[in-house]
């Protein structure tokens, strides 16, 4: 009659036994270390790319046009309570009651996304239109506080014997400068579209390491993003120098074939 091995590849099983005992712990700490770390590192990696990059940027900048909006409704308001109200009568409101426009905070205006998104793109154009929209919207609402608020707050607070404004003229010249500003910023939104077509890329198929996201601008899809930025950019561009001249004349719009008259002796 048989007994039965104590032995398992020639190591008596006893052995075996205290052996994954002692080393079992010791092999699963390890392994957790390792796949901590691994996870660490990966958290790291979409952490500079995702949440501080391109998550961080469309949050903001969507929070910077959705002002551009409410700032545009309240230049139009102003402008319709410029031409229903006249200075000095019984049931006009006083000027000091216009709302105000929507400031843009220090915290809203983040630079620090734009380097790792444009290391994803794999070109510059994403800085410099990101430059812009930061800028664009920032200036708007103290440019249309300057120009629209201010004024008309300080005309209707005056003297009436201090004298009356041609009301059809100064609607007529503010509203280009209102009208002027929304077609130089509404071109941003296009900036927004391209910022969630790459996020949704980026989630498709996301890298685990830092030369992933890297090689992410090799991708057929990133590259057809890249052109779209370059030609959104460019179509920016455009409208801010078609713009500009009514920006800089505050509404008064100079003649396009207007030229310079050589005096003759």
């Amino acid at each position: 009659m048989q007994t039965a091995s104590n032995e398992l590849l020639g190591i008596d099983v006893e052995l075996w036994v205290a052996g994954a005992a002692f080393f079992g712990p010791i092999v699963a700490a390890l392994v957790g270390v390792v796949l901590f770390r691994f996870r660490q590192r990966v958290e790291d990696v979409d952490r500079r790319f995702i949440r501080d990059g391109i998550e961080s940027f469309h949050t903001n900048l969507s929070g910077l046009l959705s002002a551009h909006l409410l700032n545009f409704q309240i230049a139009t308001y102003i402008l319709r309570y410029l031409k229903t109200y006249r200075r000095g009568e019984l049931l006009t409101p006083p000027g000091s009651s216009l709302p105000r426009f929507i400031g843009v905070e220090r915290d809203s205006l983040p630079i620090s996304p734009l380097l790792p998104m444009q290391e994803l793109i794999g070109d510059k154009v994403i800085l410099d239109w990101g430059m812009l929209a930061l800028s664009d919207t920032t200036l708007e609402a103290k440019e249309l506080d300057f120009q629209i608020r201010q004024p008309i707050v300080a005309y209707y607070d005056s003297d009436p014997s201090a004298g009356t404004l041609d009301v059809d003229e100064v609607v007529e010249r503010l509203t280009k400068v209102t009208d002027a500003w929304n077609g130089r910023i509404e071109k941003h939104f296009a900036l927004l579209d391209r910022l969630h077509e790459l996020d949704r890329e980026v989630a498709r198929k996301r890298p685990w390491r830092v030369s992933g996201y890297y090689a992410l601008r090799n991708r057929s899809q990133v590259i057809a993003i890249r052109q779209c930025l370059k030609e959104g950019h460019e179509e920016m561009l455009k409208a801010r120098k078609r713009v500009e001249p009514v920006l800089k004349s505050g509404g008064v719009e100079p003649p396009a074939d207007q030229d310079t008259v050589t005096p003759t002796s």
